[in-house]
């Protein structure tokens, strides 16, 4: 059985569509992680910051700095899944992920809570520190991928600057069609459709 050139070239864009999708499904999957667990890290936050603004207000600037933190980390969330974007982003995360641990914070050291609200601060803070590990392991899980899938991620981001590049030429292109008149041929086709 002969195979054509478009047989050969057919199977290898399927292939490279395959590798593509997989690459782009794990890095999603990883980037929606990240996004689940600072949602949950602004849920708990909202719970905890209720609490210690009745009964522990030393913890009031620490919770405001992770709140920040937080809007900081989810605006820099890459729109477009490009080599250099998540690495700018994977680095925005290493930077900000110890501001979210509570364990070198005096409050908790010393362990100023409340009495009567001991328990619900400690288990509270404990949220927060598995939050904190959670996070450090996905950065480091993500940033592998990354890596992993770095060829594919480069060749999105070679494919977008070539695309931006040919954009004005498009527009100018367009704008110039839309300047001319229409030719009688395509007049004679609009009044038959």
């Amino acid at each position: 059985m002969a195979t054509t050139e478009a047989d050969v070239l057919g199977r290898y864009e399927r292939r490279l569509t395959e590798k593509y999708r997989f690459g782009l499904h794990v890095i999603i999957d990883h980037m929606s992680c990240l996004v689940s667990l600072f949602h949950r890290a602004q849920t708990e936050l909202k719970s905890l910051e209720a609490l210690a603004q009745k009964k522990l207000p030393q913890m009031l600037p620490f919770l405001n700095l992770v709140h920040d933190k937080i809007n900081v980390v989810t605006q820099a969330t890459p729109l477009f899944l490009g080599y250099d974007h998540l690495l700018a982003y994977i680095k925005i995360l290493q930077q900000e992920k110890q501001s979210f641990d509570p364990r070198p914070q005096p409050w908790n050291a010393l362990r100023l809570y409340d009495t009567d609200y001991q328990d619900q601060f400690a288990t509270k803070v404990d949220v927060f520190t598995t939050l904190t590990q959670e996070l450090d392991v996905h950065v480091r899980e993500f940033h592998v991928q990354v890596e992993r899938h770095a060829s594919l991620l480069q060749l999105l981001s070679q494919k977008r600057e070539v695309t931006l590049s040919l954009y004005p030429e498009l527009t100018l292109h367009k704008m110039t069609l839309s300047n001319y008149p229409p030719q009688p041929t395509q007049l004679g086709h609009a009044r038959h459709t």
